[in-house]
């Protein structure tokens, strides 16, 4: 509808509270209630329109329809036509299209877009299905997004260039569809990014700033385009700019951790506390700010946030940096705890099995730790048999290797990872624990202040694996102006 902006129901999903606080919490002015009940093979769906800041109620409306599987598509149609009347004053976009499907593909795409959010199996499968759709009902626009958002994401994950034409394809069809849709550009400017084709990308955002001239969508595409080239500091910009327009708590928290990120400690503590304000309690919002202070801040802050995280319900992901953070402190018996506890919720996880491993090395439990790469190196070889390695994979297994004995493996392993991803910090890094345990203390140095120069902190040169480079005092030198 014209002037009417949604906010994704993702936004507000662990907000606490009745439509009050769920406007605040995204600074929208109107929520939209829907409750269904079922009466006689009957779908009756309430729809409200609630105003935020006092919980008015300015339309209600009723829709009837049939409650069967197959019936899906007469259902949403009824709910659109009821909506656009609540909205009276709001004429449709003239760029978005009605939705045409067939009903058994539009039940079939509803099935398979709540497998897809709520993370139930494999994505592969689900693309193919997509295709079945749309070859079915090829003027289905949110199939064909759909489509080239997973096609995306599977590239994101085995890098293979079939993805990437499997979303070309995807999104020249929803061109022809909707040419001026920002959805559709959208996720076109996303392509672009992911390609690496900055012009192009630049190109397609100037095209949705001359159709939508004041979208919040512009200066958020412009962040994304900017963290992607590295330009830190442009990213900022253009996320101030976007949380000026839509102050929503993740908007806060990613404004938060780049501050972090690039050394503005007192600031990303604001955002992420004034996301806090915004959704009490919310512990994404809680792990995020223990993630700042780990990686850039106060590590006894830290433990007591991810302490009360685990004590009200421990997930795998707390458990592990509540761990990282004892492993930093020189704690390794209780690091080596959590892990295990993490392993407890989520046997096998990668991550949480190699910090296990380095815990147990570091409490000279070499047997332990040997058995543990041994698993992670068996891990590796089976996944690389069905997909390509990512970087950071390929240096974990290069590490695995280096405590293996396999020094010249590792070596080479760790290289080749840095060469493919030169500005993640996070292969950089690994890289030179990987070269300092090989020996290779020139490299690790040399490694060890790109990571630094990538935003490392020094305490994470401080672990036991950069014991061979604690005589040499340009380490040393390196980590004192670090601190400085």
């Amino acid at each position: 509808l014209q002037g009417v902006t949604t906010i994704d129901p993702s936004q507000f999903r662990d907000v606490r509270g009745g439509p009050r606080e769920i406007a605040r919490s995204v600074s929208a002015d109107e929520i939209l209630v829907s409750t269904v009940q079922e009466r006689g093979g009957k779908a009756v769906v309430s729809l409200r329109r609630i105003r935020g800041r006092d919980e008015e109620i300015l339309w209600n409306g009723n829709v009837e329809a049939s409650s069967a599987a197959g019936e899906a598509l007469a259902l949403d149609r009824a709910v659109t036509a009821a909506l656009r009347r609540g909205y009276g004053d709001r004429s449709p976009r003239k760029e978005a299209p009605e939705l045409e499907a067939r009903a058994a593909d539009y039940a079939d795409f509803l099935r398979l877009k709540r497998r897809v959010e709520a993370g139930r199996g494999a994505w592969a499968p689900e693309l193919d299905r997509l295709d079945t759709i749309v070859a079915s009902s090829p003027r289905f626009l949110d199939a064909h997004l759909q489509a080239a958002k997973l096609a995306i994401h599977l590239y994101e994950d085995s890098k293979s260039p079939a993805y990437l034409e499997r979303a070309r394809s995807s999104l020249r069809r929803a061109r022809l569809l909707a040419p001026r849709l920002p959805a559709v550009l959208a996720i076109e400017i996303r392509l672009a990014i992911t390609e690496g084709d900055w012009a192009g990308a630049e190109q397609l955002i100037a095209e949705l700033e001359r159709l939508n001239p004041g979208d919040v969508l512009v200066p958020l595409q412009r962040y994304s385009l900017a963290l992607q080239r590295g330009r830190l500091d442009e990213a900022i910009s253009w996320m101030r700019t976007v949380v000026q327009r839509l102050p929503v708590w993740r908007n806060l928290v990613a404004l938060g951790e780049l501050e972090a990120r690039t050394g503005q400690l007192p600031q990303a503590r604001q955002h992420l506390a004034e996301a806090l304000r915004l959704v009490p309690g919310n512990t994404w919002v809680l792990a995020k700010m223990g993630e700042v202070e780990l990686a850039y801040g106060d590590l006894s802050r830290a433990e007591e946030i991810y302490q009360g995280l685990v004590s009200s319900g421990p997930q795998r992901s707390d458990l592990t940096n509540l761990g990282l953070i004892h492993f930093l402190l020189g704690r390794y018996g209780d690091a080596a705890a959590d892990y295990r506890r993490a392993l407890q919720i989520e046997p096998g996880h990668l991550t949480a099995t190699l910090d296990l491993a380095d815990a147990e090395q570091a409490l000279g439990h070499r047997k332990e730790a040997g058995e543990l790469y041994r698993q992670i190196l068996a891990t590796l070889e089976a996944k690389e048999r069905g997909a390509a390695l990512l970087p950071i994979e390929r240096v974990f297994r290069a590490q695995c290797l280096a405590y293996q004995g396999e020094r010249g493996k590792a070596v080479e392993a760790a290289l080749n990872a840095f060469q493919e991803s030169p500005q993640d910090a996070d292969v950089v890094y690994q890289a030179s624990l990987v070269l300092a345990v090989a020996g290779e203390r020139a490299s690790a140095l040399a490694l060890a202040r790109k990571a630094l120069s990538l935003g490392y902190q020094p305490r994470w040169f401080e672990v036991p694996a950069f014991g061979s480079l604690r005589s040499e005092p340009a380490f040393r030198e390196m980590l004192a102006r670090g601190r400085g």
